[in-house]
């Protein structure tokens, strides 16, 4: 009987000491043997990747500096400012707010589109110009001989220097126009019409002369 008890003991103290062969939580699977991670549970563990992510796009955006805005023109370092000369209306028709219109919209183009500041006087690239044209001609003629649309057209020559880099300086003209009906008013709609034709004007002015860079 005593030695029936001892040996009872024994077992117990055995068991007591024995170590499983894996240890296994919500967010692991541990071998205890080996003292390595077997497995991480995906599942329990979408903070580390937020984290992880978070952590690469910071990183993305503090280490790369890209000198690229918007439409796809980018503006070399050493250009800093950009100024807008006054666009003289010379058109044979005159429209006399459109010489302001087109010229801060020109300032505005080029300060929400790139990163250049206005300067007032002279900037490290300059635009200068004038309207030189501002026409109003029937389209689409019916077999009435009259006209069913209206296109309203202005031209604009314009100036471009660089004085960074005095290559890339040009001068060249641009047109735009828009439509309409024939028995609209030409005083109801003009100056929506107007701000639709110098906003594709500006467009195209600001990419020829930033988006070859």
């Amino acid at each position: 009987m005593i030695l029936n008890k001892k040996k009872l003991k024994i077992d117990k103290t055995e068991k007591n000491i024995e170590k499983p062969p894996f240890i296994q939580n919500d967010r692991y699977l541990i071998d205890v043997e080996n003292s390595r991670v077997i497995r991480r549970f995906a599942g329990n563990v979408s903070a580390d990747y937020y984290l992880l992510f978070g952590i690469l796009l910071i990183f993305l955006i503090t280490g790369c500096t890209i000198r690229i805005t918007f439409k796809g023109s980018s503006v070399p370092d050493d250009v800093k400012t950009a100024s807008v000369q006054y666009f003289e209306n010379r058109a044979p028709l005159i429209n006399p707010n459109l010489s302001h219109t087109f010229t801060e919209a020109m300032k505005d183009r080029i300060t929400s589109e790139s990163r250049l500041i206005i300067n007032n006087n002279l900037g490290d690239v300059d635009f200068s110009g004038e309207i030189t044209n501002y026409d109003l001609r029937p389209m689409a003629i019916q077999a009435d001989a009259l006209s069913s649309e209206t296109r309203l057209t202005v031209s604009v020559k314009v100036r471009y220097q660089n004085f960074k880099n005095p290559q890339t300086n040009w001068e060249s003209s641009f047109s735009a126009y828009q439509d309409f009906k024939s028995d609209r008013n030409i005083t109801d709609i003009e100056d929506e019409l107007v701000k639709q034709i110098v906003e594709q004007l500006t467009e195209n002015i600001f990419n020829k002369a930033f988006s070859d860079w």
